[in-house]
């Protein structure tokens, strides 16, 4: 599937960080981390960061098919060219730079975002019905 205009927005919005209690993991078994040691307990952090390797890879592969079902014109929108590493700018930078592909970024001006006033036409006269008297 293509469409002729692709908008991917907010390409810097950050993973929420795990904030699971239990987690599962089919080789490595059942973690609980019950805060109260200072400390995340090993097994804990073992699948924590398993679970976030599959979770970036998930989240390139659904950036890689956005960016390719653009036909005519891929639009990319972001709040701060400074980014954290999942970024979709941040993975695309080098890409873009090793093609040659330049990209020119647009600055956000608030007066853009507003809607122009539409005119609302007065009637001249009342509606009929409240001319005609009734009877």
């Amino acid at each position: 599937m293509e469409w002729p205009v692709v908008v991917l927005p907010d390409l810097d919005r950050r993973v929420p960080p795990p904030s699971d209690q239990v987690l599962y993991d089919p080789e490595l078994g059942v973690s609980i981390d019950l805060g109260c040691d200072e400390e995340e307990p090993v097994l804990h952090r073992l699948i924590s960061d398993r679970k976030a390797i599959l979770e970036e890879a998930e989240l390139r592969r659904l950036l890689y098919v956005a960016l390719t079902r653009a036909g005519d014109h891929l639009i990319l929108t972001t709040t701060d060219m400074e980014t954290n590493r999942l970024c979709g700018l941040t993975l695309l930078g080098p890409g873009l730079e090793l093609a040659g592909i330049n990209f020119v970024p647009v600055s956000f001006r608030p007066q853009d975002a507003r809607p122009s006033e539409l005119p609302s036409p007065l009637p001249t006269a009342p509606p009929r019905l409240l001319v005609k008297p009734t009877g």
